[in-house]
């Protein structure tokens, strides 16, 4: 192995068998090896968190206390490491504040460059605001009222409340005669009686004069006189015209006047700049539709809506009973039993929204023992809606009407999250907010076109090319179809970790050693290119890369393969091997077979037609799709795909499933805008496997999710030493005191908070770490107690409960996701998103849905060595050949290879995509030249034709890329290179 290398010597965290390995610096280094086989061990949990923990070591003991600390990993020795970066998909703030322009600090550049080079305009008249100096505003007048008597005068008040005699009086003693007030010119002392409560404007006259040589001195007297008792503002007057000039930014129109252009303007996350009516988030909590329409075939009087009470006869929001509701009804010619969908718009409308300022009679009755009596009176209909929304600016009733609401856009701001003054800053003529929302490749267009004063060209130079650059690093990582403005939480764990690999190429960083987490993660094989290339970036700046990845592309172009297994958690943790590409795939491992083309994916004899019924979704058009018909047939695993950004998500998950769980009457968000859903009758139960933890605290574990943990507490509850004891199945629970170790409360460890090092977990002193009272652990079940269970693989315990059908049927259905692996008891808090996906298949597979079920999956095969996606393939196959469908967002080429009916999207990524471009069978997917996936199954069938596919990286010279073939791209590698350093004396060295 020439050249540097970070060595390990006796790596042991967690199941690493500790081994010895060497891996080269400045290269691209791809550790792979199947599920659980310990690759983030030695990538994230070895080589990243001891580079960082040397790091923050260096720094003083004042500065380590205010910084995360690390454990020493359980390694004997780690030389040749640098500072360490993680790039994974837990490492990206997702608050509701965060967007892709805050991530990449793309938006910290576009807040200095509006700030500095924008022009503010007026909300109301859409004119520019420009502030002026007092000789110019001069000059102005004398050309405008040239020869022409005119009024100078100084706005004091502008549409205030109010009586202002102190105004006056103060006026007065400083020596004015005159003010135009509400429009007229009075004397002061002759000033009349203002209403308190009514708007006034004020104007004092300054001077009277005519324009012309003779007066110019007067005429700057005047004006500075006006400017100085206004604080900025001069209005001229000649009869029935007149004009208004200012030194601050305002309005000519209507003097309104913005504040000051800084960067905290353009920033929802301050004060000074977020939209007041959602504080920034761009969205606000306000009545759904679809939550108040329970059921759109009955009437309002059977309860349509879900503010009908209980008991019927009346709405809850606002307080009305139907016999006040009937006259409402009849005043607007509807009534109360006719179906909510053949209501005109005009009925809905009085229901929702009120019958504004029309009042009708209204009446209570009361009897009790002593009284009894009857009011009535007259009083409006609010209506629906704006009783919803004051009871939820009720901090008091604000839980009453939660369930009826929904998150939806800001109607102030347009959910820009922005107020109105930054709203109407523009470059050019170009505002922030549309800049925000359009997708992040039409950026450098927009800004190319706009036309900028040579000052403010000057000034926006430098802070373009920093936004032009951040952006098409955002391009090359392959997320040019997502928008600046777009909120963090609403990416994918790929989306988002790519979004920091694209901020560390900005950064410009050398001699760092960057350890990325499968960043192909939901990328379509057609970008894979970008994801290489960026990779290929940050290791010829002179970092070293270290990527722990299944995907066959990036294994083929890297530098250097470290192959970990051969299995999984106890059968993994060693080193199969390390080396190129091609010495890897002469090896006899999953990765090898796998890239010699032996692994087999199963897919099904024929493509199945389905039972020969659908679900159709007609007219989607949420986000970018285009009105699109899309059909999925049932009976048949049916595989979405398409590029990043063409409308996958949206079209199954944002309008399918959420459509499906409407009809299902199932608690849901509104589904994106569509037509209409067909075939909803033939699904008896959705079924959703997503990436979410199967648990949030480390009690939860596999075996308790698919109920195999409640037959193994029974079968130790019948023990005669349990009947004995009267003990029932919850002394086997660490949920549950009296059999559980109370010490620890069942976590089997206990944190200790060190002063200057890192909180260290331990084993609890009491029980050891097996979570049980002493007492419980003396139960034994064929010489093993609950704890040693909880300690098996599910291999092992499948072996050891092989007689008992109710343990093993659901842990049969975890070893046939490739779930062997995990521990029974193994905490929830570990178990990442793909394997949390796989449990809840488990957990179906076992059991029969009732009826027709329709499963959703998006991307299963995140985290998948291809002998682990061959086993996924093989339990959804058996989903369908139960009678079930199953629809599947992916990208795996190897799983679109094994659907029976393939949807692409597309072609392009957001505007450029949200085309059905392909419905059919994947043969017919391969042959068409005209599709990023066809063309993509097209070159998978020609490689495994072929021994290996060619490499497609930069020619390597003594193990390290060649530099660019400028001459000073090699002397960039070796040295710091500063330019124009002018900090305090240097000279722009």
């Amino acid at each position: 192995m020439p050249g540097p290398v970070i060595a390990v010597r006796g790596a042991r965290q967690n199941n690493l068998a500790g081994f010895d390995v060497e891996i080269p610096r400045e290269q691209l280094v791809v550790i792979t090896g199947v599920s659980g086989s310990g690759k983030s061990s030695l990538a994230f949990d070895t080589l990243f968190r001891e580079g960082q923990r040397r790091f923050l070591e260096t720094l003083s003991a004042y500065a380590r206390q205010f910084l995360g600390r690390m454990e020493k990993p359980a390694v004997d020795h780690v030389e040749g490491l640098a500072p360490a970066i993680a790039v994974d998909q837990h490492s990206v703030q997702r608050g509701p504040r965060s967007t892709v322009g805050t991530l990449t600090e793309i938006l910290d550049y576009l807040r200095v460059l509006y700030a500095r080079a924008g022009t503010a305009h007026c909300p109301q008249h859409d004119l520019p605001l420009a502030g002026q100096t007092p000789e110019s505003v001069v000059q102005q007048i004398r050309e405008a009222f040239a020869g022409e008597q005119v009024l100078v005068l100084a706005p004091l008040v502008r549409d205030r409340k109010g009586e202002f005699r102190a105004l006056f009086d103060e006026l007065r003693k400083k020596g004015f005669v005159r003010a135009r007030i509400d429009g007229a010119v009075v004397r002061l002392e002759e000033a009349p009686e203002l209403e308190r409560y009514k708007r006034h404007r004020i104007e004092l006259v300054v001077d009277r004069l005519q324009v012309g040589e003779a007066t110019v001195g007067r005429l700057r007297e005047a004006v500075g006189g006006a400017l100085a008792e206004s604080k900025g503002d001069v209005i001229v007057s000649a009869g029935a015209r007149e004009q208004a000039w200012s030194t601050l930014r305002s309005c000519p129109e209507c003097g309104a006047e913005a504040p000051e252009l800084e960067p905290r303007l353009f920033s929802p996350n301050s004060p000074h700049g977020a939209c007041p009516d959602c504080e920034g988030l761009g969205e606000v909590r306000a009545p759904s539709l679809h939550k108040l329409v329970r059921d759109a075939s009955l009437s309002i009087r059977d309860g349509a809506l879900a503010v009908t009470r209980a008991k019927g006869g009346a709405l809850s929001f606002p307080r009305a009973d139907f016999k006040f509701l009937a006259r409402v009804a009849k005043a607007h010619d509807f009534d109360l039993d006719t179906p909510w969908n053949k209501l005109g718009k005009e009925a809905k409308r009085v229901v929702l929204h009120g019958s504004g300022d029309e009042r009708f009679q209204d009446n209570f009755q009361w009897s009790g023992e002593k009284y009894q009596g009857a009011v009535k009176w007259e009083r409006r209909f609010e209506g629906v809606l704006p009783s919803l929304e004051k009871a939820w600016r009720s901090p008091s009733r604000r839980g009453l009407v939660e369930r009826y609401l929904d998150y939806q856009p800001c109607k102030a701001c347009g959910g820009s999250r922005l107020n109105e003054h930054a709203r109407h800053v523009r470059l050019g003529k170009l505002p922030i907010a549309q800049l925000l929302a359009v997708p992040a490749s039409d950026v450098p267009a927009l800004l190319g076109a706009i036309e900028l004063a040579p000052r403010a060209r000057a000034i926006a130079r430098e802070l373009l090319v920093e936004v032009l650059r951040r952006v098409a690093f955002l391009e090359q990582v392959g997320l040019g179809h997502l928008a600046l403005g777009r909120a963090a939480q609403t990416l994918s764990g790929g989306e988002a970790q790519r979004i920091r690999l694209a901020a560390q190429l900005g950064s410009g960083l050398q001699g760092i050693l960057y350890v990325l987490d499968e960043p192909s993660i939901g990328l379509h094989p057609a970008d894979h290119d970008k994801l290489l290339a960026a990779l290929f970036a940050l290791r010829d700046a002179g970092n070293s890369v270290v990527v722990v990845e299944h995907d066959e592309a990036t294994l083929r172009a890297a530098d250097w393969i470290v192959d970990i297994g051969p299995g999984a958690g106890r059968d993994g943790g060693k080193l199969i091997g390390s080396g190129s590409v091609d010495a890897i795939a002469k090896l006899d491992s999953p990765t090898g077979r796998f890239l010699r083309g032996e692994i087999r994916f199963p897919a099904p004899e024929r493509r199945r037609a389905g039972n020969g019924k659908a679900l159709v979704v007609r007219g989607a058009r949420g986000h970018n799709l285009r009105g699109i018909d899309a059909r999925f047939p049932l009976g048949t695993l049916t595989v979405v795909c398409g590029v990043s950004g063409s409308g996958k998500s949206t079209l199954v998950d944002a309008t399918l499933r959420r459509a499906l769980e409407r009809h299902l009457g199932l608690e849901a968000a509104d589904a994106q805008p569509h037509e209409r859903l067909d075939g909803a009758a033939h699904v008896d139960e959705l079924v959703v496997i997503d990436a979410a933890p199967i648990g949030r605290t480390p009690r939860s574990n596999p075996a308790t999710y698919a109920d195999a943990f409640g037959p193994i507490r029974d079968l130790f509850a019948q023990l005669p030493e349990s009947k004995m004891r009267g003990w029932e199945p919850g002394r086997f629970s660490f949920n549950v005191a009296g059999g559980r170790c109370e010490t620890c409360q069942g976590a089997g460890a206990q944190y200790v908070e060190l002063q200057f090092l890192a909180p260290v977990t331990v084993p609890c002193d009491e029980c050891g770490g097996h979570r049980f009272h002493q007492d419980t652990l003396a139960a034994k079940w064929a010489g093993k107690s609950i704890a040693d269970v909880l300690a098996m693989t599910v291999a092992e315990a499948l072996a050891f409960f092989a007689d008992h059908p109710k343990i093993a049927r659901p842990l049969q259905a975890l070893s046939d996701v490739g779930l062997d692996y995990l521990t029974l008891g193994q905490p929830s808090t570990t178990i990442s998103g793909g394997e949390a996906q796989r449990v809840k298949l488990a957990k179906y597979l076992q059991k029969s849905p009732r009826g027709h079920a329709l499963f959703l999956l998006d991307e299963p095969t995140t985290g998948l060595h291809a002998a682990d996606v061959a086993k996924l393939v093989a339990a959804l196959q058996r989903l369908v050949d139960a009678g079930h469908t199953v629809v599947v967002i992916e990208h795996n080429l190897e799983l679109v290879e094994c659907a029976d009916h393939v949807l692409e999207l597309g072609p392009g990524a957001g505007a450029a995509g949200g085309a059905l471009i392909h419905a059919g069978t994947p043969e017919e997917l391969a042959a068409r030249a005209d599709s990023p996936t066809g063309r993509a199954l097209a070159e998978l069938a020609r490689s495994r034709t072929r021994q290996r596919r060619a490499s497609g990286h930069a020619p390597r010279t003594n193990g390290r890329a060649h530099a660019s073939a400028s001459s000073g791209a090699s002397a960039l590698r070796d040295s710091i290179t500063l330019r124009g350093a002018r900090t305090h004396n240097l000279q722009a060295i």
